[in-house]
């Protein structure tokens, strides 16, 4: 058992060196010995480059779930994003809860944001995140016909109901276990400036690693286009999504295309 006394020793340790900063393996897969930061309803000026800059300090990447109305205002930050070596996917367009659309609707939500995502990056998504982790299986089949994957969470911070950096660590480091993704959102980054430290350090001693939970693509290099998450594009070092039970939903990754190749337009 860890005790969380540790951490603020840990904390100066691991300034120096984040520990295990694991990347997905060839095949698409995320080390099993991994956790996975991430992060929705951006991108926020101030406060998700607040995010990006502690995960920059410690060398590690996270999986950002953007709202598609704010890439549309913010395409610099959606570009910083992918430029600093991170992935971005769907979080809907108005963060709308996906099981009061109709099937047109939600459609015209996902395609939105994709093509936002695209005109800012120049990256096509290949997961999204439904606003509230709200889907059924008629929200699963249509997400899945447009070519994405249905993303939930393992572990959520409730960082929007406690709005505590302590009390966002202790739940973390409470519940995560590898192979989890974490739940934060980077436009309470005022928090997460000053868990992420703590949360790293412990895992980091503990031995686990980090890596994203998604991957992007360059539709203009076909099957081969997958980016790397280092602000690079490449085939083998693709990043893939993590398929297995979440504990806080009882299901993580829904049916979807394997790698999303479609146009979305």
């Amino acid at each position: 058992m860890h005790r969380l006394a540790s951490v603020g020793v840990i904390v100066c340790v691991a300034a120096l060196w984040a520990g295990p900063v694991a990347f997905a393996g060839e095949n698409g897969e995320p080390d099993r010995g991994s956790i996975g930061f991430t992060f929705d309803d951006g991108p926020q000026p101030t406060w998700t480059r607040v995010v990006l800059d502690v995960l920059d300090r410690y060398g590690i990447k996270a999986t950002f779930f953007v709202q598609g109305w704010r890439v549309e205002r913010y395409p610099e930050l959606a570009r910083e994003i992918v430029s600093r070596g991170h992935s971005i996917q769907v979080h809907g367009f108005s963060h709308t809860a996906f099981t009061r659309l109709t099937d047109v609707d939600l459609v015209a939500e996902l395609r939105r944001t994709s093509d936002a995502i695209f005109e800012a990056t120049g990256l096509r998504p290949t997961c999204v995140r439904p606003p509230y982790g709200a889907a059924n299986d008629r929200v699963r089949r249509v997400i899945a016909e447009f070519g994405l994957k249905t993303v939930i969470w393992d572990v959520n911070s409730v960082d929007y109901s406690t709005r505590s950096a302590s009390q966002v660590l202790h739940q973390v480091l409470r519940r995560t276990e590898p192979g989890d993704d974490i739940l934060g959102h980077d436009t309470l980054g005022w928090i997460w400036r000053d868990a992420l430290p703590g949360l790293i350090a412990e895992f980091s001693a503990r031995g686990v690693g980090f890596d994203t939970i998604c991957e992007n693509y360059d539709p203009a290099l076909g099957p081969e286009g997958m980016a790397a998450h280092d602000g690079s594009v490449g085939g083998p070092r693709s990043v893939g999504s993590r398929v297995g039970p979440g504990r806080d939903r009882g299901w993580r990754v829904a049916a979807g295309a394997e790698r999303s190749r479609v146009s979305h337009r």
